[in-house]
């Protein structure tokens, strides 16, 4: 008998960035790919130009080392489960509406529309190219959300698929900056043009017209730092000296004969007026009426305070009361929402107690234990005279039963993840919330969501490195954010609630979106951040700067001190993470590959890495640089960031998450296989250390969903407590016997390092670590 025909069905395909496959709008779970083999089948079809295969090219590119027979057999398994990952309830031997299996073709169709983005964006940007069309050329460029398929980029049978469209894409931000010049739009020519460079540092051509357009810009001060910048690149990256042409250039910018053009063939986005001028780092602002601005500042090092700022002189006065309060949201009657006893989660995660307060810091009242974000809805009548903020009318972010949850009112849901919600914000009207959604738990890449109050949310746009900061417009028609799709200096972007993005403004360094007005005024902070790794090496008595670039994040150091594995996440690397290896002994920097460092083997010959995407492969890196990656199966798991090895260097534990759960902790064996969940350990548990287990392989140093220090059985066990720890401590490593733990607090600055004793709980103080400037330090991340 056959099957009765099915309704029409579309089968979308998004390559670039985080890959999602959709039917008909709906996407497909990650759990229904029972074998990663499966998915890499239907890329591989997807990416060919006919949208099909002969079986022996299939085998070829998947299985390249096994023999026809095994190879055979594995596709035909594979054909099976992709199958069946499109349509569960596909029967036993009807044909598939999506994947066609012929004597000697493989092939990819759909009943519907059968779409994928990495075929658009090469058509639409070739049309564009050709037509000098920028309008055309910003459609084609919101397609591209970051590289094909990220997460298999040490997949063979992708790389120069990869790189073909990533020339393609550096093409098409070069042709658009062109015609932005042309047309006088100077602010958005150098955004394009900036994006040019940092993906591909070493261009000089794009540094040439990035400095011209700048000076054409009035900004004679930027172009000749970039300049320097080009020079500072070509130096590192090709050991190279600028073309005469780039000189002669720089000569033409600092005498003054390139011109900046005149004002009205310029066409200026915004214009502003700079509030603050200390040295340190601006935690949150709201503008409150009349134009005054309410912000938390920690200036020359020292603790937050919250200020006022006089919209009539200019000055600025301390709010007594709030020493390390956060901002969460401006009030009516003069009162703020503030977040007060503020304690480190994780990542960029904080939480503290909902307040409100009045603007002189009296009458100071509790709300909600444990949030860490917070608004209020706009317009609402308040009940009580005595107390005129009702916590119904607040919408609030925090952790329940290992998820992140958004809840309005508070106790409803209406939306949770494994990872993270950052800046919620009301719409005007206060029918729907924008959000910040970040899948890994400590990173800030992300994507701009809304949902309406019965929780039915909307990814309206994705694919950002880093996003911090949103608000909607003054009329509530776009929301207003700053993210950045590589390295870390944010832009800010307007985005419809059709998902239609455009730039709004960019300049030297990174923005952070704090509020807009309803009279339509921007609140901002320029951030210079940086992220660096000082330490004190064997036989030295002075600590040493260990920063490569701009963003170094230490992650594991080798038991004999001598090897510094980290994450080089800013724009020095590009569009993609770079994993680095230092020897300590000579100071000499390797690039082992791109993606997240995790940890080193016990024998410091392997570096584990996470590429970048939700749903991605660990991947093992030779250190010696001699040798072929090992990628080990992921099977359903979503990586977060932290990861540690076994003792006997055969086995890692990780931090992971199935769709829709909380954090739990995994065991992977190097050799493959699906990692196995320790069911022992609740969800909402993670890792801080590379070296959390115990020196004997039999306990894990974990941090529970209260943010308390468990010790937890590798094997089947109740977890100990570890007496003498304290709340939002955590694990740094054991000592070689296991009878003591050191921890730290990252919420606190300097970092003080105790030594814990696991049967006493006597604390020692080992160290206190702090950079020699601590001017702007905002915390210390990790220590090692």
């Amino acid at each position: 008998m056959s099957r009765k025909a099915s309704a029409p069905s579309s089968l979308e395909i998004h390559l670039l960035g985080p890959s999602e496959i959709m039917i008909d709008g709906v996407p497909v779970q990650e759990s229904a790919w029972k074998r990663p083999v499966a998915k890499h089948l239907l890329y591989l079809l997807a990416l060919h130009p006919h949208r099909q295969l002969d079986r022996e090219q299939l085998m070829g590119l998947l299985w390249p080392e096994q023999d026809t027979e095994v190879a055979a057999t594995k596709l035909d398994k594979a054909i099976h489960f992709a199958r069946h990952a499109l349509e569960p309830k596909l029967a036993k031997g009807p044909d598939s509406r999506f994947i066609v299996r012929g004597k000697q073709q493989i092939l990819l169709r759909a009943p519907g529309r059968l779409w994928i983005d990495s075929e658009e964006f090469e058509a639409q940007s070739k049309d564009a190219i050709k037509r000098n069309d920028a309008e055309a050329g910003e459609a084609a460029l919101a397609l591209y959300r970051g590289d094909l398929l990220v997460e298999n980029q040490y997949a063979d049978w992708a790389t120069s698929r990869r790189e073909y469209l990533r020339l393609l894409h550096r093409k098409l931000l070069t042709k658009l900056a062109q015609i932005y010049e042309d047309q006088g739009e100077y602010q958005r020519s150098i955004g394009h043009i900036q994006d040019v460079v940092k993906d591909e540092p070493t261009d000089e051509r794009a540094h040439r017209q990035l400095m011209r357009v700048l000076a054409l810009a009035g900004s004679k001060f930027l172009a000749l730092e970039q300049y320097k910048q080009c020079k500072k690149a070509l130096r590192r990256g090709l050991d190279a000296a600028p073309e005469p042409s780039t000189i002669e250039l720089g000569k033409e910018i600092l005498h003054g004969i390139i011109q900046p053009a005149p004002l009205q063939t310029q066409n200026a986005l915004a214009t502003f007026n700079r509030l603050t001028f200390q040295r340190g780092a601006v935690r949150a602002a709201r503008l409150i009426a009349d134009g005054q601005v309410v912000y938390a500042a920690a200036w020359k090092g020292n603790q937050a305070e919250t200020y006022r700022r006089n919209s009539v002189d200019g000055a600025a006065s301390v709010i007594e009361g709030l020493t390390g309060a956060g901002i969460l949201c401006a009030l009516p009657s003069n009162q703020l929402a503030v977040s007060i006893n503020q304690r480190f989660l994780q990542g960029y995660i904080s939480t503290g107690t909902l307040a409100r307060t009045r603007l002189d810091g009296s009458e100071t009242e509790e709300l909600l234990p444990d949030v860490q974000w917070a608004d209020c809805l706009p317009g609402v009548q308040r009940r009580s005279s005595k107390s005129p903020i009702c916590l119904d009318n607040f919408l609030v972010v925090r952790d329940q039963g290992g998820l992140n949850h958004l809840e309005f009112p508070v106790g409803n849901t209406l939306y949770e993840t494994s990872g993270w919600v950052s800046h919620p914000r009301f719409s005007p009207r206060g029918d729907l919330i924008a959000f910040l959604h970040h899948p890994l738990a400590a990173d800030d890449s992300g994507a701009v969501a809304v949902t309406n109050l019965k929780g039915e949310k909307r990814t309206l746009s994705s694919g950002w490195v880093s996003a911090q900061g949103l608000a909607w417009s003054s009329t509530g028609e776009e929301i207003w954010f700053t993210a950045t799709k590589t390295g870390n200096s944010r832009a800010l972007y307007a985005v419809t609630l059709s998902g239609q993005l455009r730039l709004v403004h960019r300049e030297a360094g990174s923005l952070t979106l704090h509020d807009i007005s309803a009279n339509g005024h921007i609140l901002l902070t320029r951030d210079d951040t940086q992220l660096g790794m000082n330490g004190l090496v064997a036989g030295e008595t002075h600590e040493r700067d260990l920063s490569w670039l701009d963003w170094s994040l230490g992650r594991d150091l080798s038991d004999d001190g001598q090897m510094l594995l980290f994450t080089e996440a800013g724009e020095g690397t590009g569009m993609e993470y770079g994993v680095f290896l230092q020897n300590l002994k000579d100071s000499t920097v390797r690039r082992l590959g791109n993606g997240s460092a995790l940890a080193l083997s016990p024998d410091a010959r392997w570096a584990l890495i996470k590429t970048r995407s939700p749903h991605s492969h660990l991947i093992l890196l030779p250190t010696s640089g001699k040798g072929e990656p090992q990628m080990l199966s992921n099977g359903w798991v979503n990586h977060q960031l932290w990861a540690s090895w076994f003792p006997t260097g055969d086995r890692i534990l990780f931090v992971g998450n199935e769709e829709g759960r909380g954090s739990r902790l995994y065991v992977q064996d190097i050799k493959g296989g699906p990692p196995q969940v320790l069911k022992s350990v609740p969800e909402g548990t993670h890792i801080f250390s590379t070296n959390s287990i115990s020196p004997d392989g039999q306990l894990i140093a974990a941090t529970n969903s209260d943010q308390i220090i468990h010790l937890y059985p590798v094997a089947e066990g109740p977890p100990r407590s570890v007496p003498g720890v304290l709340l939002g401590e955590v694990p740094i490593r054991w000592s070689p016997d296991g009878g003591f733990l050191y921890v730290f607090d990252r919420g606190k600055v300097p970092a003080s390092v105790y030594q814990i004793n696991l049967v006493s709980g006597a604390r020692v103080l080992w160290r206190e670590l702090m950079p020699p400037d601590s001017s702007g330090v905002h915390e210390i991340l990790r220590v090692r």
